[in-house]
């Protein structure tokens, strides 16, 4: 038997390999843009990719109160955002994204604070400023009208007789 120093014997070939290793998670993950019903993630490429190209991404989410991870989608090795629909209102999310290579998936990382979905009150806004103008004007009007009866009450028009 041979010892861990000992030479192997002629003819038997051996070839030298390295451990092949998943990726790290990537880096600086981000919500890009967000509206009512979705939103956008971003990140970086993983610094460390093992020994094998990075192979696509895993987009997961999940609800805050949650510990089930649901797999929403899977992007493309070169591209490095999702974008991820039908959102509900008012619900509080945590992403994660992991990079995958041949070896498997590495570890996730995931938005720093957790993503609510707020509808926008576009319309209360616009009501409100709509309500605003329309008191201004108003009250504009009324001074105007104010000034108008005010000059035609001591102003009055000569008839030529005195």
């Amino acid at each position: 038997m041979l010892g861990p120093q000992e030479n192997f014997p002629p003819g038997d070939r051996f070839l030298k390999s390295k451990c092949a290793e998943v990726p790290q998670a990537p880096e600086n993950l981000k919500v890009k843009t967000r509206t009512n019903d979705k939103l956008t993630l971003e990140w970086t490429r993983p610094k460390a990719i093992g020994d094998s190209k990075v192979t696509g991404y895993n987009i997961s989410l999940k609800m805050v109160d949650s510990d089930d991870w649901k797999k929403i989608g899977r992007g493309r090795s070169f591209v490095t955002s999702y974008t991820i629909k039908n959102l509900k209102l008012d619900k509080h999310y945590v992403c994660s994204v992991s990079a995958e290579n041949k070896v498997g998936k590495g570890p996730a990382a995931e938005v720093e604070s957790p993503v609510v979905q707020h509808q926008k009150p576009v319309k209360a806004i616009e009501k409100a400023r709509t309500s605003k103008q329309s008191i201004k004007d108003k009250k504009e009007n009324e001074a105007l009208y104010s000034d108008v009866v005010k000059k035609n009450l001591t102003s009055r028009p000569t008839t030529g007789k005195k």
